[in-house]
């Protein structure tokens, strides 16, 4: 069967949700003949490998990879997925989100007609609370800056010589991505349980992309769910690894606004990882020996990011001099200085980061 978009989902001990996941793309408006399902198992030890192969028992079209070893990450799978792909283009879903009816067929058009070798729509993030699915917001700065609304499925085309910082749309799971630019250019995923790696994923598609573009349609749905792990220190950790390779790559290849790019995280992770009681004194003065380069890279181009002045002036201080951090971050542990930032007018400066009149 020839179809025309391969959709990689890794998944593991997802019974819960992996039904909605699988069904929002066999009813695509695109025609599910036209998409390759692949869904690769990683090792999982409740029924996900039992739902997986009833779907592909009825469908010829979805194609199941069971690993012999779990991994610990969606990397290795999501690279187990590209490696059987057939189709001309690839696309990425997480195992307990869900795609809009319209995404696949949207998508498509987009990239196919304007012959580009990726593109991203919006995204709208959503949580679960007492069995209702409650909206939370869309993630959409990029898109917002170039459209006035998300109804008219309009396309905005980027060449190598336009695309920027402000261009650059940061989430993996809203794109699409041409295989052959993919895998001409060595575009995968770290085998090793690093986090951000959807960050490092697209930071090495900025890196070689000859043509890219904007979708004004919204077509990903992000489940948020409340036993996410993302206030861990296991998260930390991984991210921090995640975001220093995506900066390391940028700056071997010596592009200048991939480097800014790479590095745009980094305030959401200095303030999460400043403000992380979770997380040791020591294990807080680890990371910022091990990874100061990429505190100071940050610092040098604070200037390029429109984050407002109080925000600004707080990045600063904190990634100035590695004595003044680590001083700040003591005195925050022991003067419990997390009782002041979780005010919710210092909680309004630190999360307004975009100055609104620059956007």
């Amino acid at each position: 069967m020839d179809t025309k978009i391969s959709v990689i989902v890794p998944t593991y001990n997802n019974e819960d949700y992996l039904q909605y996941a699988m069904d929002s793309v066999i009813n695509q408006t695109f025609g599910f003949e036209n998409i390759e399902l692949i869904l690769v198992d990683d090792k999982s030890t409740d029924k996900t490998s039992e739902i997986i192969n009833g779907y592909a028992k009825k469908y010829d079209n979805i194609v199941p990879i069971f690993r012999d070893v779990n991994s610990g990450s969606p990397n290795t799978p999501r690279n187990d997925g590209l490696k059987v792909a057939k189709s001309k283009y690839i696309m990425f879903l997480d195992h307990d989100d869900e795609y809009a009816p319209e995404m696949c067929e949207k998508m498509y058009d987009s990239i196919e007609s304007n012959d580009l070798d990726c593109l991203h729509c919006r995204i709208k993030l959503f949580t679960k609370e007492n069995d209702k699915i409650i909206y939370i917001h869309s993630e959409n700065e990029v898109h917002n800056q170039f459209f006035d609304n998300d109804f008219d499925s309009s396309v905005r085309i980027f060449e190598k010589n336009e695309i920027n910082l402000n261009n650059m749309a940061t989430n993996l799971f809203k794109g699409i991505f041409k295989k052959s630019f993919l895998y001409e250019n060595n575009i995968c995923f770290p085998d090793d349980d690093v986090g951000a790696e959807d960050f490092l994923f697209v930071t090495m598609v900025y890196t070689f992309v000859n043509k890219y573009g904007l979708l004004n349609y919204t077509g990903y749905f992000w489940k948020i769910h409340p036993d996410s792990y993302g206030h861990s220190l296991k998260f930390v950790l991984k991210s921090f690894k995640g975001i220093y390779l995506a900066y390391l790559f940028s700056k071997k290849h010596d592009d200048n606004e991939v480097i800014k790019f790479a590095l745009k995280l980094v305030s959401d992770l200095v303030i999460f990882f400043v403000n992380g009681n979770n997380l040791s004194y020591d294990i807080k003065k680890q990371l910022v020996l091990q990874y100061w380069d990429l505190f100071e890279s940050f610092n040098d181009h604070i200037d390029d990011y429109h984050f407002s002045v109080f925000y600004k002036f707080l990045m600063k201080i904190l990634t100035y001099n590695k004595k003044i951090t680590l001083f700040l971050i003591k005195a925050y542990t022991l003067l419990h200085l997390w009782k002041i930032i979780k005010n919710p007018i210092i909680q309004k400066y630190l999360t307004g980061k975009v100055n609104k009149n620059r956007r």
